[in-house]
């Protein structure tokens, strides 16, 4: 073989060596190949260890019992105030009741218990409320009007006053030094039927109901009471209003505290403030409220110069030394009681002997 023969060969054996090592150009993409068989499943790992269990803690030792709490307080009514009586309130203030229940007050209507007479603080010096007028006993009564120092008067156990025939006496006027008379019996509306309708001023809570009228209350079901309370007498709440809930939160419910004279007038009154009412040259009793009206102290409060919780007719060594009077007169009038002409006044007379006689 010549040179050139060689050389051919050589060119020969070359390209096919490139084309055997992919140094041609590329030929067509075959297809894909058939999906393999799944492999055979892994085998199962080894279990886990089990923890050990735990210690029981040990169990402690029994509490101590604990002190017992004290007794809940009543409910407040669902708020809304419920009167609860004088000696209640005197739990608290016993200052106050114990001049309030040596007044006059409490006792504008007492009931008769148990067929006895009811007694007051000073029954030592008026001599007490008799029996009953016309042969009555006091199982024949129900309540007794005042009788405290000026009058007493009886309710039957019908509820009407005991007024008896046209000529009977069945009111009973207590002795009165001032006025030099002595203790006896007088008529009260004689020979008339009178129903007990005096509970605004002589009662504490009174709610009126006619005689007759069936559709309200009236009290002890007494045909002759018309209306119902619940305390005789002119209580703390009968001023103060009902007091459950200032009992029940003393520190943040305040029960009322009127100092203005209306509330005084509202029973120390007869007919309208602006008359005061007269009869045979004499005004008339419990007209307080309409003398003050009319006079120049009419700027002034009532409570000024009265405690209205102690009695303005009977001393008291011991609560009441000065008969209910807060301030004398000299207290603003300085110096009037020891411009008087003459020694005797000075000594005898007291302001009120003549400018607030006693008639």
């Amino acid at each position: 073989m010549n040179g050139k023969g060689k050389m051919k060969w050589v060119v020969a054996a070359v390209l096919v060596a490139m084309a055997a090592w992919g140094c041609g150009s590329e030929g067509p993409a075959g297809k894909d190949g058939a999906p393999g068989q799944d492999g055979a499943p892994g085998k199962d790992g080894e279990p886990g260890k089990d923890g050990k269990d735990g210690v029981d803690g040990k169990d402690g030792a029994p509490g101590k019992d604990g002190v017992d709490g004290k007794d809940g307080k009543d409910g407040l009514n669902g708020g809304v105030p419920a009167y609860i009586g004088s000696e209640a309130c005197g739990d608290c203030h016993a200052d106050q009741y114990a001049e309030f229940i040596k007044s006059g007050h409490p006792y504008k209507l007492t009931k008769v218990e148990g067929g006895v007479a009811p007694t007051r603080p000073f029954d030592s010096i008026t001599g007490g409320v008799p029996d009953p007028p016309l042969g009555l006993t006091w199982n024949d009564i129900s309540y007794v009007i005042g009788g405290f120092g000026w009058k007493a008067r009886y309710v039957g156990t019908d509820g009407y006053i005991v007024t008896g025939g046209a000529d009977d006496a069945t009111q009973w006027n207590f002795p009165n030094e001032v006025l030099g008379t002595d203790g006896g019996w007088v008529p009260y509306h004689a020979g008339q039927q009178k129903p007990y309708d005096c509970g605004t001023c002589h009662t504490t809570g009174w709610i009126p109901c006619p005689v007759g009228d069936t559709t309200c209350k009236h009290q002890d079901d007494m045909e002759g009471m018309a209306g119902s309370f619940f305390a005789g007498g002119v209580q703390c709440e009968a001023c103060h209003g009902p007091g459950s809930l200032h009992a029940a939160d003393p520190y943040f419910v305040e029960v009322k505290v009127d100092r203005d004279s209306e509330l005084c007038g509202q029973c120390h009154i007869r007919g309208e403030v602006e008359t005061v009412d007269a009869k045979g040259g004499f005004i008339k009793h419990h007209e307080q409220w309409e003398e003050m009206f009319q006079s120049k102290k009419f700027a002034m409060r009532c409570v000024d110069c009265h405690d209205p919780h102690k009695s303005a007719k009977f001393a008291d060594a011991e609560v009441n030394p000065e008969k209910s009077i807060r301030r004398a007169c000299t207290t603003c009038h300085v110096g009037f009681d020891s411009n008087q002409k003459s020694a005797a006044m000075q000594a005898l007379a007291e302001c009120e002997d003549c400018h607030m006689p006693r008639i």
